[in-house]
């Protein structure tokens, strides 16, 4: 399923997506049709994989930071050079996915990239054009990723799109090396779907997401006895901010403080405050993300940081003092300043559908 990149008709698609019960969710940008069955644990192995043929400069892994930009149009990760927002120079693609999704790097610069069609993962060094290891969801669909910078456990956002009536997403989190924290994680009554992931600095675990209600997804598929049914499922399907506490065992929403999460982005952490975006900000129907300080169980905005010109925008990217913003539907990639928004510079070539971005260090 394309989408449309006029306003109206992302009206038109928010209308028809409250109507199938997911009220104020970003939808996924392509017709993502479910691998196996659903179910509520993530069991995952871990291996080696090969897709197809990918190609990359001789001196690309020489270069200090690159930009990778996950493209849904052509199935491709492209590689640029990447000099504070500038110098972006197309210096490889890696082949071989169906539909990459949100991506995230570690602290070595290897980069995680989750291919929703297919179910995997894989890890590439910076610069790489082969995998180093993967990883297979066998009961869900991977949307983003996380590396928490302490530990290095991999945080997956994990979704059940085939799961009729109970929940359908779950945050995976793979002791990738050693360390502990290890599992799957949701909320006590659990996630009707799961997007974006990150970690702080220490290693509190964020996830934007829409709850099931207290009863559990599944009591929505009733119709509740004093409430029209679509009118009762709804009040449940708002999106909000998640966290899971270094060490605990569920994510606690988190109430936030002068605004209101409409349809949900990308989630970066920028010290010390989290960078959470909204393809609906502000409730004017464009792209931009809120600075959020988090004290306890409230996020209180104390920054705003506009978007401007971006139509639709999913898995961002904040590097230093620039913000990398792919616009699926305007096909291209903006750079702005994290700072007050203004625009940087900009990136077309070999960008097709753009999803995620993430730059490797």
């Amino acid at each position: 399923m394309g989408l449309l990149p006029s306003f109206r008709a992302s009206v038109l698609i928010a209308a028809l997506a409250i109507l199938g019960g997911c009220l104020g969710a970003p939808q996924p940008p392509l017709s993502l049709e479910p691998a196996s069955s659903a179910a509520l644990k993530g069991i995952a192995s871990i291996g080696r994989s090969n897709p197809a043929k990918s190609w990359m400069l001789p001196d690309a892994q020489k270069k200090q930071s690159l930009l990778y930009v996950s493209n849904q149009g052509s199935g491709s990760v492209t590689v640029y050079t990447y000099l504070n927002g500038g110098g972006l120079v197309l210096v490889g693609t890696l082949t071989g996915f169906s539909k990459p999704t949100g991506m995230c790097t570690d602290n070595a610069g290897n980069v995680w990239i989750p291919d929703y069609g297919t179910g995997y993962l894989y890890e590439y060094q910076h610069g790489g054009t082969t995998p180093i290891d993967s990883i297979k969801q066998h009961t869900g669909l991977p949307y983003d990723c996380a590396v928490d910078p302490t530990t290095g456990n991999l945080a997956v956002a994990n979704q059940h799109p085939n799961a009729k009536y109970g929940a359908k997403g779950l945050v995976d989190v793979y002791s990738l090396k050693g360390a502990k924290g290890g599992g799957s994680y949701s909320t006590a009554s659990g996630f009707k779907n799961v997007y974006f992931v990150a970690y702080d600095n220490k290693s509190n675990l964020y996830v934007d997401a829409i709850p099931c209600p207290p009863s559990g997804c599944g009591s929505l598929n009733s119709k509740p006895k004093h409430l029209g049914a679509e009118q009762g499922r709804s009040q449940y399907y708002l999106p909000g901010l998640f966290e899971l506490s270094n060490g605990g065992s569920l994510f606690t929403q988190v109430t936030i403080s002068g605004a209101t999460l409409n349809s949900p982005s990308a989630i970066n952490w920028v010290q010390p405050t989290l960078l959470l975006g909204d393809q609906n900000f502000q409730g004017q129907g464009t792209n931009g993300a809120y600075k959020l300080l988090v004290s306890g169980s409230t996020a209180t905005v104390v920054g705003t940081l506009p978007f401007k010109g971006t139509q639709q925008a999913y898995g961002f990217w904040r590097r230093a003092g620039r913000v990398v913003v792919p616009d699926y539907s305007g096909n291209i990639v903006r750079v702005y300043s994290l700072s007050d928004g203004s625009l940087v510079s900009t990136l077309t070539t070999g960008i097709s559908l753009p999803f995620g971005a993430v730059v490797s260090q």
